[in-house]
């Protein structure tokens, strides 16, 4: 029976993802059993070897089963003791450019029953290991048929390590084990190592290859047509350094054939099972193979331990040739990520203050150079803001002060923090991404009477805080004026719906004279309302038809004893059946037009409620009108002067009987040499102004049927006016309460 990869859904890709590490098996690696009998348990001895073969990275087996081999008693851990213990041999490694991963057994069952440990704890117990570089599990027959069993253990180490280098290392076809769980190791493993044992198949190192690329390839295809493409890894495929107790012994030049053939087909990287059976041919046919092809980048910038205070933009010299690069950085914290990027720099903000380390390489016809040489740098932080206002122990009277400090270079965000304490632990405000040097706090948690500490610090790229300031917001006085909530705007919306259709009405809103939050509910004139809500629209679908008068009433959120109503928008609600035409807007255009000159109005338009098209007829007062027309302007000459009442009438293009007439616009026609000045627009600005507080009104204009330059001047109801000017905008401060 063969596993259905088409018509399984894998339970696993239901769960979160948990970020994938760095591919770090690249270039040459080796496998070693006992490390401990290893050339006499000589650590010299196996670091000069590898080392001299050109092996970058090394994995060593650490357990196998439920039994964990760097504990007490064991021979892993009493001949590393010899040493300093097993992290400093792995420094010992490192120092010499050898990464080291630690190598464990599975077999889907605890083996030896060490009581309470599992196959997972032991694999958590390798990834624990200071220094270590990564974990490379090996899982054969014995897991085949037990999905199941290999996601909970997966899931378990993903838990605990989420960020740690895992691969898997198993069968070197898919055909014939397609009961052993690949997805589930894929879906969370970062590189598949597939044992391509050729003379155990009694096969050339070409032959194997070949066929494991063939398979391979057919059934990568396979998961992602059936949505398990997560589980397609990188594949750095494992060869045989000697005889491994089946089939045949290893031909001479087989070792270099097998990874000339692996690194021609692309692949990142290869490994030999295993140390203890490598024999002086193999080693130098090992020694010999897998030459980089293509020298690594240099890098340029930032340079070697310097010291930075900016965003980075990381440099490196071009490769003649490369499709792409990768570049490999270490965080302070110690995590790390890779990127690749067809351009030789790449700019980064950075995210923590601490040393960096970077290192790059280059694709250049499908294969990939060695890293360059890591370099370091620290990242010191960008240089912290000043702040400004309000200034340092303020006594402030409003509850959305305006926060500001000085522009800092670099700096493409900022971050703020507003608490009651100045150690930051009572935040009652923050923004994490400030485009600017000014934040006004508008938050319903801020008090009277209560001191508020601030600080500012770059976000992108991170910063330091700077210096913690305060203000105090000062209590009213007993005779200070209650909040105010200004008059919401008119509803606006469908004026003659439809039963059992949802409209969409508006209001253009309301605010706080204290700045506090509105919120809105709209009171549809049959009994019910929306329910408060900061949007200033609301949608409704009435059930009877006949009149309804629709009103929103705005309130303050925090105090919400604090209310005001709009004007009511009355509505006609129709059966379905019924065509209504909307009445369309008043006409729009010149109001005192000059005899004998065109002059075109338009109408904001009409609809029908059956969605049929609406025509249009303007009657310009003087016993004429425009023709029907879909268009909502028309033009007009008048041949005397006087008064005209201009009016637009719209109807159904199909049903011509149904009709709705605008208010009518009133034009008064003048000979061409009488000047007349169109009146102004009503003054914009707050209804509710405060006494001593300067307010600015604007109208939005008037003009000359002459052309002439038109200004203005206000009057402010209180016995003054503004200074006459062109500008349509004046300010002003009332010294007294009361109505103006």
């Amino acid at each position: 029976m063969k596993r259905k990869f088409l018509s399984t859904v894998c339970p696993l890709l239901l769960i979160a993802q948990f970020a994938q590490a760095s591919v770090s098996l690249t270039g040459k690696g080796m496998w070693i059993w006992k490390i401990w009998e290893t050339e006499g348990g000589n650590l010299s001895t196996v670091i000069s070897r590898l080392k001299d073969s050109g092996v970058k990275w090394l994995i060593v087996k650490c357990g196998d089963s439920d039994s964990y081999y760097n504990e007490p008693g064991k021979y892993l851990y009493n001949w590393a003791s010899s040493y300093g213990g097993f992290s400093n041999i792995i420094n010992q490694f490192h120092n010499n450019s050898i990464k080291v991963f630690g190598w464990h057994f599975v077999y889907s069952y605890d083996l030896y029953g060490v009581s309470g440990v599992t196959e997972a704890d032991v694999s958590n117990k390798i990834l624990n290991i200071p220094g270590i570089d990564g974990l490379v599990i090996n899982a054969e027959e014995d897991y085949e048929g037990k999905g199941s069993i290999a996601e909970q253990y997966m899931q378990n180490i993903r838990a605990n390590h989420p960020n740690s280098f895992t691969a898997y290392s198993s069968f070197a076809r898919v055909t014939g084990h397609e009961w052993f769980p690949w997805l589930e190791f894929g879906q969370y493993c970062d590189v598949n190592m597939p044992q391509a044992y050729w003379a155990a198949r009694l096969l050339t190192p070409e032959e194997e290859v070949n066929r494991m690329k063939s398979d391979f390839d057919y059934w990568h295809n396979v998961w992602r047509n059936s949505g398990h493409g997560n589980s397609v890894k990188p594949m750095i495929p494992v060869g045989q350094g000697g005889y491994v107790g089946i089939g045949r012994d290893i031909y001479p030049s087989e070792v270099f054939l097998f990874c000339n053939t692996v690194q021609g087909y692309g692949y990142q990287g290869v490994s030999l099972y295993a140390y203890h059976i490598m024999t002086q041919t193999s080693w130098n046919e090992y020694t010999s193979s897998w030459s980089p092809s293509v020298s690594p980048p240099t890098l340029v910038s930032p340079t070697n331990g310097s010291h930075q205070t900016c965003g980075i933009t990381f440099q490196w010299n071009s490769i003649p040739n490369a499709d792409r690069y990768e570049l490999f950085v270490t965080l302070p914290d110690e995590s790390y990520g890779n990127t690749e990027t067809t351009s030789p720099n790449y700019p980064y903000p950075p995210g923590q203050i601490g040393e960096y380390r970077w290192k790059v390489k280059a694709f250049v016809n499908g294969t990939w150079s060695d890293y360059s040489d890591e370099w370091t740098f620290y990242f010191d932080g960008v240089n912290t803001p000043t702040l400004i206002s309000p200034e340092n122990y303020a006594l402030i009277t409003i509850l959305n002060p305006t926060l500001e400090w000085n522009d800092v270079s670099c700096a493409n965000y900022y971050k703020i923090e507003v608490a009651i304490d100045n150690s930051f632990n009572n935040i009652v405000a923050l923004d994490l991404n400030v485009n600017g040097t000014t934040w006004q706090l508008n938050d319903p948690d801020i008090t009277y009477g209560q001191t508020y500490y601030w600080h500012v610090a770059s976000s992108s790229p991170i910063g330091n805080w700077s210096t913690t300031w305060n203000f105090q917001v000062a209590s009213p006085p007993p005779n200070y004026p209650p909040e105010v909530i200004s008059k919401p705007g008119t509803p606006v919306g469908q004026r003659y719906p439809t039963v059992g259709v949802s409209y969409t009405y508006t209001t253009s809103g309301a605010s706080s004279d204290l700045g506090h939050t509105v919120e809105y509910s709209f009171n549809w004139g049959d009994g019910t309302s929306s329910s408060w809500s900061t949007s200033t629209s609301a949608s409704h679908s009435w059930s009877t038809t006949g009149s309804k008068t629709v009103t929103v009433t705005a309130r303050c959120q925090t105090h919400t004893d604090k209310t005001n109503t709009s004007d009511p928008l009355t509505v006609t609600v129709k059966e379905s059946s019924e065509e209504v035409i909307s009445k369309p807007g008043t006409p729009v255009g010149e109001t005192n037009p000059t005899v004998g000159v065109s002059y075109t109005y338009t109408t904001s338009g009409a609809t029908s409620n059956l969605g049929h098209t609406v025509e249009y007829s303007f009657n310009w007062g003087d016993g004429t009108s425009s023709s029907w027309s879909t268009s909502k302007s028309a033009s007009h000459s008048w041949s005397t002067t006087g008064s005209k009442t201009v009016t637009v009438t719209a109807r159904c293009q199909a049903h011509t009987d149904k009709t709705n007439t605008s208010d009518p616009l009133t034009v008064t026609v003048r000979e061409s040499s009488e000047e007349v000045i169109s009146k102004p627009g009503v003054p914009v600005g707050d209804r509710y102004p405060t006494v001593g507080v300067s307010y600015t009104y604007t109208t939005s204009g008037a003009s000359s049927n002459l052309g002439h330059t038109v200004e203005y001047s206000f009057n402010w109801g209180d016995g003054t006016s503004s200074s006459w000017s062109t500008s349509k905008s004046a300010s002003h401060s009332w010294s007294s309460t009361g109505s103006k």
